[in-house]
């Protein structure tokens, strides 16, 4: 797997292996995407990145800005959980959900 390269002020909160039935141009072995969880420090102290990524740069992410009104760790710890239960994903899910191509 090619390692993902996150920026200095990030955070890495969880990466897994998800099955996507898509090429991503290519994909990871077994039709596999990667799908993360990141604190984005330099776009603001509640700044939530949610990507996928094929091997080598083709993406999908979705930036939040975590309102003030919102407990950040209930958030990352709502996102880590969807990525852990993700059986399989498409870039229509993706999109569906707000997700644009990275």
């Amino acid at each position: 797997m090619a390692k993902q390269k996150f920026p200095k002020s990030a955070r890495h909160v969880a990466t897994r292996l998800v099955f996507s039935p898509e090429d991503w141009f290519p994909s990871f072995p077994d039709g596999m995407v990667s799908g993360s969880v990141i604190r984005m420090h330099q776009s603001g102290p509640r700044c939530l990145r949610i990507c996928f990524w094929g091997d080598d740069d083709f993406g999908m992410e979705l930036n939040l800005d975590v309102p003030a009104d919102t407990d950040l760790q209930l958030e990352v710890q709502r996102w880590t959980e969807w990525l852990e239960r993700l059986k399989q994903i498409t870039q229509a899910d993706l999109k569906k959900l707000g997700f644009i191509r990275a």
